[in-house]
């Protein structure tokens, strides 16, 4: 699912309050454009329309002011929003791309205009039926109809029979104290798990069945939705004694179900009250009245509730009911990490505790989220970064003759360690030496889980 509807309509949130400076949105409608579904011509069109590329003619004229932020929605849409210093090269741009296709005879270029603030309310209108479209509809490498029923029905059947244990993730939530904490004179940077979240591999359960659940939209509906069914059935049968509270994603019409409500009535005491519901971000946005709803039976249950992959941006308008927990991926649908700035703010207002980095996939995703404020990690960075310090405090309690030295106590390298005033690249590598409980065996990330 690498459209990037989510990312826009937080945006368009923001943009579309009346203190924002004027800007510009345009969506552009390239599918009545011949050969839009080669790879290299989509690419190489978009970059035209977008800024990224410029005529060899106008390289030696000065770089235009303004930003230029582009969005690859849903049935070969792009939408751009233009700052209004732009306005008027970005319009010539369009004007020329679209006269030349129609000179070729490649067919027709389509353009929606907003101005913003004062559009707004068109603009987030529109935004959100193509929201809509983007979970249901169709795509260029999406299966035939007939066929997509057969694998769909052939992948519900196997799932049925089969134990969900092979297609289970599990990856910890930590939380790190804050770096000005002091014990015993050290610097104390202590990653503790705080939750587990238990995540079907979509990739291997493509590898599986050969079927193309991310790359087709209602492959991906109905297969998310059978997988919710079976994921609560795991976990009532689930033997695994965990000690932490666990989180499973699940769609808002699962937890408004009567399926739900009897599966939750025969969990063991041993689940009561430790089982966090996280529920789609995208669907609070198309369908608010269902999300609503399923927060309210989650909540009756004595469920947590996150909401998941929410976009920094939209985080901070405060238009969200109470939660538990509000998800914030580091790394978008389309790969890119996104920029936290003005993170602090936002989680001063929400709650530090509350807000959670997820997908953080690199080593700088770490010392990024820690910087902007956050204390709650998750990802596969996160996960290396903790194991890897675990084995470092396990080797500096033994002496040069591999004796274990008392638990608790620095050795004499460690107390003199100089201090790295560099930021939090420098005590994140001066945690406290001291050997931790024994944590879950994780496994490296085998793709994203069900989102």
């Amino acid at each position: 699912m690498k459209t990037e509807e989510s990312r826009l309509l937080a945006d368009a949130a923001t943009l579309s309050r009346p203190d924002q400076p004027v800007r510009h949105a345009v969506i552009l409608d390239l599918s009545g454009v011949l050969h839009i579904d080669e790879p290299v011509f989509h690419r190489t069109l978009a970059r035209w329309l977008t800024g990224e590329a410029t005529p060899a003619a106008d390289a030696a004229e000065p770089a235009p002011t303004g930003t230029i932020d582009a969005y690859e929605l849903v049935r070969n849409r792009l939408a751009l929003v233009i700052d209004d210093d732009r306005l008027a090269e970005r319009r010539a741009v369009l004007t020329q791309v679209a006269e030349l296709l129609a000179e070729h005879r490649r067919g027709l270029l389509k353009a929606a205009w907003f101005e913003l603030p004062r559009d707004a309310d068109g603009f987030v209108r529109t935004v959100r039926l193509l929201a809509e479209e983007a979970m249901p509809g169709d795509r260029p490498d999406s299966l035939p109809a007939d066929d997509r029923l057969g694998r769909f029905m052939a992948v519900e059947r196997s799932l049925h029979a089969m134990d969900l244990t092979v297609l289970v993730r599990q990856q910890p939530i930590y939380r790190f104290t804050e770096p000005e904490t002091r014990q015993g004179g050290a610097p104390v940077a202590e990653p503790d798990p705080v939750m587990l979240e238990l995540t079907v591999a979509l990739p291997e359960l493509e590898r599986l069945f050969d079927v193309p659940v991310q790359r087709d939209p209602w492959l991906y509906t109905r297969v998310t939705e059978l997988l919710d069914r079976r994921m609560l059935s795991h976990l009532l049968h689930d033997r695994d004694s965990h000690q932490l509270p666990v989180a499973v994603k699940l769609h808002a019409a699962t937890v408004c179900s009567p399926e739900f409500s009897r599966l939750i009535a025969e969990f063991p005491a041993k689940r009561y009250g430790r089982v966090v519901v996280e529920l789609p971000w995208l669907e609070w946005e198309t369908d608010r009245d269902r999300v609503v709803q399923a927060i309210a039976v989650a909540r009756g249950k004595a469920l947590g509730v996150a909401l998941d992959h929410v976009p920094l941006t939209a985080l901070g308008t405060g238009r969200f009911p109470e939660m538990d927990y509000f998800r914030v991926p580091w790394l978008d649908d389309s790969g890119r990490p996104n920029p936290l700035d003005g993170a602090a703010a936002i989680l001063e207002t929400v709650g530090v505790d509350r807000c959670i980095l997820a997908r953080c996939t690199e080593r700088r995703a770490v010392e990024e989220g820690l910087v902007a404020g956050f204390r709650l990690l998750q990802g596969a960075a996160v996960t290396r970064f903790v194991t890897r310090h675990e084995e470092m405090e396990w080797d500096s309690t033994r002496d040069r003759d591999g004796k274990a030295e008392p638990a608790g106590e620095a050795t004499p390298e460690a107390v003199a360690a100089p201090a790295d005033s560099s930021g939090v690249s420098g005590w994140l590598s001066r945690l406290l030496r001291r050997p931790s409980s024994p944590l879950p065996a994780v496994p490296a990330d085998a793709g994203d889980g069900k989102a």
